[in-house]
């Protein structure tokens, strides 16, 4: 996604975008993170390189595999690793 397409999804001015980008702007609040999850596909937590050190690295990879996978390929996914209710 550039820059303009972000400014467009957000509607916050291109300006604000690129100085986010540059990490010029100081301002940043948890409104727009969550607004940049929505928009961007990751977490918070990646936004702000926090690692959950719970997780394994088969699990992060997984976890960046499924964010950037096309919605269809996500449902199938899911499908596939949901829990099934015995008979």
């Amino acid at each position: 996604m550039s820059q303009a397409d972000l400014a467009r999804a957000t509607g916050w001015s291109e300006a604000k975008v690129s100085r986010l980008v540059k990490g010029v702007t100081g301002d940043i609040t948890m409104a727009m993170l969550v607004e940049l999850e929505k928009q961007l596909g990751v977490s918070v937590a990646y936004l702000l390189d926090i690692s959950d050190v719970a997780q394994s690295d088969a699990e992060r990879e997984l976890l960046v595999n499924f964010r950037r996978a096309q919605e269809r390929d996500r449902q199938i996914a899911l499908a596939t690793v949901a829990p099934r209710n015995p008979e």
